[in-house]
């Protein structure tokens, strides 16, 4: 399988304990790479944003503040998806596919039960997803 993606639920159900953070996160798209599962894990965390990783490291993406409050986060899942696989199919790489996906899904958080979330809100707030990669010296039997 090309990516995986899945929200904490899912991941928790993969992991058969809890996601509660980067480290847990990490731990599944570990599992989810090295056995073949996915070329890309995505694991989103709630209102903390979301792990991308691929065979070269691990991306925390961390969620950018909402410029107003939050109005519904029906949708937001679906909204990150959608705009990772856009950005995947035009050609973006795995992490700014991602960014944008976190961004997404704050957008989506800004709009009223299920409406489409804004694509330039979600595009303002990519520039406030915050990342830190780190490589997997494990895998790489460092």
């Amino acid at each position: 399988m090309f990516l995986l993606r899945c929200n904490r639920t899912e991941a928790e159900s993969l992991a058969g304990r809890p996601v509660r953070d980067f480290d847990d996160a990490r731990a599944l798209n570990e599992h989810l790479l090295t056995t073949g599962a996915a070329e890309i894990a995505v694991t989103t965390l709630g209102e903390l944003g979301a792990l991308c990783s691929t065979r070269h490291g691990h991306t925390e993406l961390y969620a950018p503040p909402l410029p107003g409050e939050p109005l519904s986060d029906a949708g937001a899942g679906d909204s990150m998806v959608a705009a990772l696989i856009t950005q995947l199919a035009a050609g973006e790489d795995p992490v700014s596919a991602s960014v944008l996906g976190v961004a997404a899904a704050a957008a989506a958080m800004l709009t009223p039960g299920t409406e489409p979330f804004d694509l330039d809100t979600a595009r303002s707030l990519r520039s406030q997803v915050g990342t830190r990669f780190q490589t997997d010296a494990r895998r790489r039997g460092v």
